[in-house]
């Protein structure tokens, strides 16, 4: 497998060259998630450091030399890439308690790349937040869900992929990041849609993130019947906006 997809020259520090590479190679799904779990394979073969560290369900550990957080199921990888076995991030909270991920209490300002390895169905509320250095998430196939802010405060991440697999996105994940100007969907994920880089679910009838989009006006589609919270939340640059009778909801702390 590795030969046949020439996953020798991928680099993982790049995660909108490692996506497009599946996108562009997996012919189905079969394929795509045989190629998520050799990319994984690969980058923990590619790992000279220390020993790991556990949080619940998973074990992470920071590359100092490379900037590269990785973060696995607990136990070989094996168990989850050829086993069917799923593991998920706790959820933290960084605003009222204080329970950061560890990875971010310990690396915030050194983490520049992050690869999510398969068998990862969850990444937490507020797992990557504050960790300003940080560039490029490889996101893989099996994610299922996004939490609640989970990139908040990722000042230099500018792109972000999101997999065929993932099901649910909490309150905006991407609040005050503040150079983000693209999110991708996988093209065969049936739950959201990207339109001008403004997310929406599949239907766009729930305006989930604003945050990639530039414009200082914008005027809300009149499918639209809720905005998530903090979905405009640290747009700073928006200066007006039209609301149409549609919306019914608007979360919390959307502005």
């Amino acid at each position: 497998i590795r030969r046949e997809f020439h996953l020798e020259g991928l680099n993982l520090d790049d995660a909108e060259e490692v996506a497009g590479f599946v996108e562009r190679t997996a012919i189905d799904n079969q394929k795509r998630i045989m190629l998520w779990r050799e990319i994984s394979k690969n980058c923990l073969e590619g790992t000279i450091s220390s020993t790991w560290e556990t949080d619940g369900e998973i074990e992470w550990r920071f590359d100092e030399n490379k900037g590269r957080l990785i973060i696995k199921g607990k136990g070989p990888l094996v168990t989850y890439a050829d086993g069917n076995k799923s593991c998920r991030m706790r959820k933290y909270n960084c605003w009222t308690k204080d329970e950061c991920s560890p990875w971010s209490k310990k690396y915030r300002e050194e983490i520049r790349s992050v690869v999510v390895c398969y068998g990862v169905s969850e990444i937490g509320h507020d797992a990557f937040v504050n960790c300003t250095s940080l560039r490029s998430v490889i996101i893989p196939e099996g994610v299922i869900s996004i939490g609640n802010c989970a990139f908040r405060g990722c000042k230099v991440l500018s792109k972000i992929f999101i997999p065929e697999s993932v099901k649910s996105i909490c309150v905006n994940p991407f609040i005050e990041c503040e150079q983000l100007r693209s999110i991708t969907i996988a093209s065969g994920n049936q739950h959201f849609v990207v339109v001008n880089n403004v997310l929406f679910d599949k239907g766009i009838t729930c305006l989930k993130s604003y945050t990639a989009y530039t414009s200082s006006a914008y005027e809300v589609p009149n499918t639209v019947t809720s905005i998530d919270g903090g979905a405009f939340n640290g747009c700073t640059g928006l200066a007006s906006i039209i609301i149409p009778d549609s919306v019914k909801n608007i979360g919390g702390y959307a502005f």
